[in-house]
């Protein structure tokens, strides 16, 4: 597929503002509105999001065979390895919150969802 052939525009273009407006008008071109500041439609207002929680890198050497086989029991579950991690620790009798318990964080379609594994 080619591209359009556009003829170039001879600058400086002698046309003013008001002469492009009514053009725009003449052609029904819509024009940029601005919503009003003040006006507050509920039905269209979201909710302020939550703010993030701080969050900490954990960096660990573990064997290539524990490796696969944690990646392998993330992907059978359908969740990720960070999540197996943090049921693991609450195994442990660690305490968790629930909201942190989220099967694969980086999945829109999985935020808010909590897991039910324990």
């Amino acid at each position: 597929m080619s591209k359009p052939h556009f003829r170039p525009i001879q600058q400086p273009l002698a046309v003013t503002d008001a002469a492009l407006d009514r053009l725009a008008d003449s052609m029904g071109v819509p024009t940029m509105t601005w919503p009003d500041a003040k006006r507050s439609d509920s039905a269209t207002a979201k909710p302020a999001p939550k703010p993030m929680r701080v969050q900490e890198k954990l960096s660990v050497e573990l064997p290539a065979y524990l490796m696969d086989a944690m990646k392998q029991e993330a992907l059978t579950r359908k969740v990720s390895v960070r999540h197996l991690v943090m049921i693991a620790l609450k195994g442990m009798g660690l305490a968790i919150d629930p909201e942190d318990l989220v099967p694969d964080a980086r999945r829109s379609a999985y935020k808010g969802r909590t897991s039910t594994s324990a």
